[in-house]
């Protein structure tokens, strides 16, 4: 039952209001004078404020004014008997959600407590909607986070530096990077559909199939794509997807195997060059179809080479001016490598927003 507090010092007008509130029903506690309400205005189990304008002790809007820079939302309807219009606007200026002016009829002040209380329960759903969300954001961060790689490989005249930088909305972001085999080192970057627990818990199954998983790469690619393919076809629903850039790298010789499935292209900018390598072969995003067909990538990464493996949060990044980041700008600081190393690099990369 909601639970209004009424603020009256007349006597017989607080009884009358009390007998009334009853009937409907609400539950009804009381106070006579301002000091004592704002106490009880104070609790949590109260839904609504009949808050009186002239009181003894404390006024009706220094009432409202305090508890409103309290942070105490409770929905106030102000009764007074000053009908003027500057004396509404300050009664709402201090606060107040809605006035009534006496005398006034039964039924038109149970009209307003109705709106008032429905407005609150709105609020209140809203609210817990809000928290809820924040919850299940917070448990997507901290899953996200465990998909990381907490050491990327250490290689003589290899240098690797990844990061994650996720935009409000946390979700489906992954990267991996680790040694399969000796000399062997996997490079994953995938990309879920959708935000929120559910891309994070769906990623973390692709990621557990990769890593559970990855020596078939070495083998077999296909074998191993196939399988996560399968993993996001029974685990989400029919309008998540992902998209993947999975390569092996042989740190003997340089050469990167990869699929590229459905992922912005890769940048491979070899020394001297003034255009990088797009590595685009592949296929379709993944979780889309029970089959289809793959081509495998193949290219060499020389001493002086750089690859950059990203999202289209990358490219997609906004400045204050929100202007997009886009490939112009990331092919400009991959020409301006030389004089850069790949953590440097890292750092000068948008942060999504």
């Amino acid at each position: 039952m909601k639970q209004i507090l009424v603020v009256e010092d007349n006597p017989d007008i607080r009884t009358w209001l009390v007998e009334c509130l009853r009937r409907v029903p609400y539950d009804v506690v009381t106070a006579s004078d301002g000091n004592a309400g704002y106490a009880l205005a104070k609790r949590e189990d109260i839904d609504l404020i009949l808050l009186d304008h002239m009181l003894p002790g404390k006024t009706g809007r220094e009432v409202c004014r305090n508890l409103r820079r309290e942070g105490i939302k409770t929905p106030v309807l102000m009764l007074t008997s000053e009908a003027s219009q500057t004396d509404k606007v300050l009664t709402l200026g201090m606060g107040a959600d809605d006035y009534l002016t006496k005398p006034f009829e039964m039924r038109e002040l149970l009209a307003r407590i109705s709106t008032l209380l429905k407005r609150k329960d709105e609020l209140d759903s809203a609210l817990e909607h809000a928290a809820e969300l924040s919850r299940e954001l917070e448990t997507a961060r901290h899953v996200q986070q465990k998909l990381f790689p907490k050491k990327l490989p250490v290689s003589e005249g290899w240098e690797f530096a990844a990061t994650c930088r996720p935009a409000g909305a946390v979700g489906g972001d992954y990267y991996d990077l680790f040694e399969v085999a000796p000399g062997k080192i996997l490079i994953a970057l995938g990309d879920v559909s959708g935000k929120g627990l559910g891309a994070s818990l769906l990623m973390a199954g692709v990621q557990a199939t990769i890593r559970s998983r990855a020596e078939v790469c070495l083998d077999s690619p296909f074998k191993l794509i196939a399988e996560v393919n399968r993993n996001v076809l029974s685990s989400s629903s029919p309008e998540d997807f992902l998209s993947l850039f999975l390569g092996v790298l042989d740190l003997e010789s340089g050469c990167l195997t990869y699929l590229n499935c459905g992922h912005p292209p890769p940048l491979l900018m070899h020394r001297g060059a003034l255009v990088p390598e797009k590595l685009v072969e592949g296929g379709l995003l993944l979780g889309v179809m029970e089959s289809s067909p793959y081509s495998l990538g193949n290219c060499t990464l020389n001493p002086g080479d750089v690859l950059i493996v990203f999202s289209d949060g990358v490219t997609e990044a906004a400045n204050k001016e929100e202007e997009m980041f886009e490939e112009d700008r990331l092919l400009q600081l991959l020409q301006e490598t030389p004089k850069r190393s790949a953590p440097t690099l890292l750092d000068e990369m948008p942060c999504p927003t």
